[in-house]
């Protein structure tokens, strides 16, 4: 998926969104709750356009959990999650934006939707440890990992679409 594709892609998802109807309030655990319907839909046989929906729900719920963490309007969480799409993008990618998820994959016999997954889990994993001990984080703040979860949920999609 070249710059532009993603950027296309990250359009569209923002006007989606902005056109879904949205429960306020989005938890963390509902975003964990998400991920696995995201999961067990993977690993069932279902329609490609069936499977597009669960992972554009994901998307929207982990931007919905961002937007009512950060108590920040839309916009902003938008402009912040291209912002670092842009900037890790052009630090971790070559011209396919996706190409570390493929690389990754490639190196460890996965998919790179499961390479995602991957990521996804490990940024979920530290988001319960730090909601869990209360501590404040000495490195990435909350509020980034977050960013971060939206952002690899929006990849993810790309990567479903890409295909």
């Amino acid at each position: 998926m070249t710059y532009k594709e993603q950027t296309a892609a990250f359009e569209a998802i923002k006007s989606l969104y902005r056109d879904e109807p949205r429960d306020k309030g989005t938890s963390f655990r509902e975003v964990v709750n998400s991920l696995k319907n995201v999961v067990n839909a993977n690993r069932r046989d279902i329609g490609e356009s069936y499977l597009r929906l669960h992972y554009q729900y994901f998307v929207f719920d982990c931007i919905s959990f961002a937007i009512d963490y950060t108590k920040q309007p839309t916009d902003v969480v938008f402009d912040t999650m291209e912002e670092l799409l842009i900037k890790k993008g052009n630090d971790y990618a070559n011209k396919d934006r996706l190409s570390n998820f493929s690389r990754t994959a490639e190196l460890v016999g996965q998919t790179s939707g499961q390479s995602c997954l991957s990521a996804i889990g490990t940024k979920i994993a530290r988001l319960e440890q730090l909601f869990a001990s209360g501590k404040p984080p000495e490195n990435e703040s909350v509020i980034d990992s977050i960013i971060d979860l939206a952002n690899y949920s929006f990849l993810l999609y790309c990567i479903i679409i890409d295909k």
